[in-house]
């Protein structure tokens, strides 16, 4: 009886990879078309029988909606929120409002933000949320919109600092983008 033999050819092993990448833009939404392809086996392509079936590949189809290709995602997920703090931002005015491009996924979820003020170059340790704009002054967000708002019960009259960082916490949320506006 002869013995088992390995592959004799590394495509036997291998999985290609073939990107017919043709992006298109479809009601505002970008759709790529990929196929998965697989070799034959050395045995299959030699004659030989096999008595399952042989999977080879598939097409593919992978769409992203305009504006939502990347998005920070707390790693954690569940009721951990996922927490980054900005680099240094200015909005000259007062009356702040922090607009959004973000989901929700279901309860407890929320975005909350709050505006921290001090001497980054100290570490963040040493930047303290701003009276009236800190998490607990926090209208949250939540939804599924690309232009969400979060607000803060501060003072609308009060100007702000001319530097500042926000602070963000994710909780089973998605944030594709941000933008700041002052009055």
């Amino acid at each position: 009886m002869p013995a088992a033999r390995g592959p004799t050819h590394l495509s036997d092993l291998s999985l290609e990879v073939l990107l017919a990448l043709s992006p298109c833009l479809h009601c505002m939404s970008l759709c790529v078309l990929f196929a998965f392809l697989r070799p034959q086996p050395h045995h299959i392509r030699h004659g030989q029988s096999r008595s399952s079936i042989n999977f080879n590949g598939a097409l593919m189809r992978a769409s992203w909606e305009h504006s939502r290709f990347f998005a920070l995602v707390p790693a954690s997920g569940g009721r951990f929120p996922g927490i980054f703090i900005t680099k240094s931002t200015n909005c000259t005015g007062s009356n702040p409002v922090l607009h959004v491009n973000a989901a929700t996924l279901g309860a407890p979820a929320h975005i909350n933000a709050e505006i921290l003020v001090g001497d980054a170059s100290n570490g963040i340790s040493a930047l303290r949320p701003l009276r009236g704009y800190s998490v607990e002054d926090c209208t949250p967000f939540v939804g599924d919109l690309p232009d969400g708002n979060i607000s803060w019960s501060g003072d609308p009259l009060r100007p702000l600092p001319s530097s500042f960082h926000i602070r963000f916490y994710l909780t089973r949320s998605r944030l594709w983008g941000f933008s700041l506006t002052c009055i």
